[in-house]
Order: structure tokens, then sequence, then C-alpha cells
């Protein structure tokens, strides 16, 4: 027997418990109710606000069994066995929450899909099979960051622009995340840099060099995408500022002259898309869509010309061939992937009408009471197919009489045009018309 005094100078036994049995982790659900997928995995909210609950076999005393031996031992210090856990690249916090059959978890703020577990309970690795998934990423909105307004703002076709795109399960700030952009007629850019600015609500990427518009934007991270969203954004229209035939001059009435127009926002000459084929997406570039001109002389009533254009430096500066046309003060309004700019004035014309001939036996002899045949030779008369022709006059200084009917009738070498004489008297008659508001000079015919 041990007196009074021995008793005193006890010795503290630290006991560490250690279960030998396999230690085995048959499922991982929600410690409460949770989301899931659509073949019921349990979707992890990316803020980590979460508990995990592990069921399985040989897990261990709880906390609590620990504190009824400790309080049963006489002043015996249990420790309970070390439980180490990850998924993926994460590490929660964890302990045995019920006596050998389940261990409990806090999550961690993350992304990702497929993230596989690892467990070992008081140094013995567990038997475990399951992965988690976090929620996947949701866009609720995307605008341009220097947009105030309404809508969700428009870009400039040369690209760098910040773009801030909100939504749900975005994961922690500073994760890598991805987004794509895709136009109205199905052009699809990657946007840069882009990076979860705040957490689970909000990325900002950079927009690259493009063209279109009503954007609908997908983002991904961790390996997950989002569904598309759909948006107003898109690149500006083109808008030109300066016209001008190269080489000088005027425009031929038969095509073929080329016109620079000058600008902001006619997009690239080749443009890096990206190209997903069944989910897989790959980087191309290809030549952007083709950009086209139409233009009017306000003098040529209800005729519209088209021109074929190439843009020559990127996003300010297109060249486009004209087409057959007549007319002065031409306004041009150029068309980048179907976003037309406002009309633009310009001094550009078209050539104005040259008479060297007069044909017919209505200036020779015709009668006075009109309706013989005039037939007008020249140049710059304009296509046959459009009414281009304001007056043809005549008379002894040229404009007392007006001839009636009067149409192109050949565009060649030559051109031609048809009309009716008036009533009237009198020989020797000079000549004068205007086509598309544009005034020859006088024709001396000595008929």
């Amino acid at each position: 027997m041990f007196g009074p005094a021995c008793r005193s100078n006890y010795v503290t036994v630290r006991i560490e418990v250690d279960d030998v049995n396999d230690v085995v982790i048959s499922s991982v659900a929600p410690s409460g109710t949770g989301l899931t997928d659509e073949v019921g995995q349990w979707l992890v909210f990316t803020d980590g606000s979460e508990q995990a609950t592990l069921t399985g076999a040989n897990l261990g005393p709880s906390p609590a069994k620990i504190a009824q031996l400790e309080a049963h031992s006489g002043g015996v210090e249990v420790t309970p066995p070390s439980v180490v856990a990850t998924y993926g690249p994460y590490a929660p916090v964890c302990e045995v929450s019920v006596a050998n059959t389940a261990v409990t978890c806090q999550m961690k703020p993350g992304v990702g899909a497929g993230h596989a577990w690892a467990v070992a309970v008081g140094g013995t690795v567990a038997s475990v099979s399951a992965t988690t998934r976090y929620t996947p990423p949701k866009v609720t909105a995307a605008r341009v960051a220097s947009h105030s307004g309404p809508g969700s703002g428009q870009l400039h076709t040369p690209g760098g622009e910040s773009i801030v795109i909100t939504g749900e399960s975005f994961g922690p700030a500073g994760t890598e995340a991805h987004a794509w952009y895709k136009s109205s007629s199905g052009l699809m850019f990657k946007a840069a840099s882009c990076s979860v600015s705040v957490a689970q609500t909000e990325m900002v990427c950079s927009s690259v060099a493009g063209v279109g518009h009503t954007f609908a934007w997908q983002v991904e991270v961790g390996g997950q995408r989002s569904d598309w969203f759909g948006t107003d954004m898109g690149y500006s229209a083109p808008e030109i500022t300066a016209a001008s035939v190269v080489g000088g001059g005027t425009l031929s009435t038969k095509g073929g002259v080329v016109v620079e127009l000058q600008g902001a926002n006619f997009g690239p000459a080749q443009v890096n898309v990206v190209v997903d084929v069944a989910g897989v997406r790959e980087a191309t570039s290809q030549p952007a869509p083709a950009v086209v001109a139409t233009y009017r002389s306000i003098a040529v009533s209800g005729a519209m010309f088209d021109a074929s254009c190439t843009v020559v430096t990127d996003h300010s500066m297109v060249r486009c061939t004209t087409s057959a046309g007549a007319g002065a003060a031409l306004q041009w309004v150029v068309v980048v992937n179907t976003q037309p700019s406002s009309e633009f004035s310009s001094t550009v014309a078209y050539t104005g009408p040259t008479i060297t001939g007069v044909l017919g036996p209505g200036p020779y002899g015709g009668s006075t009471a009109g309706g013989d045949s005039l037939r007008v030779v020249g140049s710059s008369f304009g296509p046959v197919d459009v009414s281009a022709v304001d007056f043809v006059t005549y008379g002894p200084t040229g404009a007392e009489l007006s001839a009636v009917q009067c149409r192109v009738t050949g565009n060649g070498v030559v051109d031609e045009l048809a009309c009716l004489t008036s009533p009237g008297t009198g020989s020797g008659h000079k000549l004068q018309l205007s086509i598309g508001g544009q005034l020859s000079e006088v024709y001396n015919h000595e008929g």
C-alpha cells in the first residue's frame, strides 16, 4: 500500500488511441440538406460554408467518447486518433463525430469537379472511392466596365477593354477563370486575362479584337462551364469619318474604281476565334466576315449602289470597289458583320455626263408637233437600269425645249439615251442634259 505522500507524486499517463483495424469510408454526403445535380451527386457550395459527413467503419472514438474516457481516467489524458482528409487540392478540418462510423469535415472554398477524397485515421489510410463536385458557375449579367448607362455597353473592335461578369459560384477571389462570348452570327471569341475579382460573384476579363453584336457569355471555373447568358453587348457599329477616291478624280459610271473609307470599328482583317467541336474548343485564325458598303446619290431617287470592301488597316480603313452608277455627292454606309454605320456625306461623285453626238429623225427636220425620236450619245450616262436622267433640253441656247420619256438605252464603249421631242420650231438647236444631278456642257448640234 502506498501512503498519502506517495500518492501525491503520481504520473499523468497519456494514452493515444489508434485503431489497428481497416479504416473504411463508404460515403461522403452533406451534413445538412445539400444541392444535387441531375444524377444525384452532391453539389458543394463554392464558398465552403457546408460540412461533409464521411460515414464508414473503424474511424475511432468521437470527442464525446474521449471526454468520457478522460472523466473516468483519474487524470489520464486521452488523445483521439488524428483524422487527415483531402479532396483534390483542398484539405478540410475533420474530426470523428460518431464513434467509429462518422467523420465531419468543414468544406473549403473552391471550384471544380471530380475531386477524389483521401482519408487517413490515426495514420491508417482509409479505403475511399468518393469524389466531390462544386456547384458549377452561373452568369447573371455582363457589362463593359466603363459603361454606366442602361444595357451592357458596347466594345471597340480593337479589344483590350475590361468586362465585368457577375453571377454565382465563381469560387474564391483570384481563382483562374475563362470566358467566351459569341455573336449573333456565331463567331465565338475567348476573352483574355479572366480572374475572379470578388469571391463567388464577380470576375473581370478583357475583350479581344473582333466584330459582331448581341453577345451571349459563358464562363468556366475549375473545369466547369456555365450555361450561355444572352446580353445586348456587342462591338460598336462602324463609323465613317472620311471618303476619297484612291488616286483622285471621280468614279467611272461603269464601276471598278476604288474608294477609301476611313473611320473606326471596321474590325480586323483576320479574326482570332474559337471553334467548338463536341465541346472541345480550339483557337483558330480566319478572315473576318466580309465588309460591304452601300452608297447613293440624293439626286438619283430610289437607287442604291453596292461596293465590296477589304480592310487594309485594321479597324480604321477599308477600300471598296464601286459598282456601275451615277450621281454626285455620294452618301456612304459601311456594313461590318451586319452592323451598319450611320450615313456619311461625301464629295465623292461619279463622272458627269458628256454629249458627243445627237441622232434620230428628231434633230433632222423633225415634226413641229413633237414625238420624234431623239437619240443622244456620249459618255458617263450611267447604267441602263438606273433612272438617273434628270432632263434633256434643247433650243437656241440649249434650254428652251424639254425632251420627254428620256432613258438610258446603252452603256458600253459609247453610252446612249433615247427621248422623244416635244412640240416646237426652229433648227440648229443646242442640247444639254443632266444625269444624277450633274449637268453636261451644252452640245452645239447643227441639225
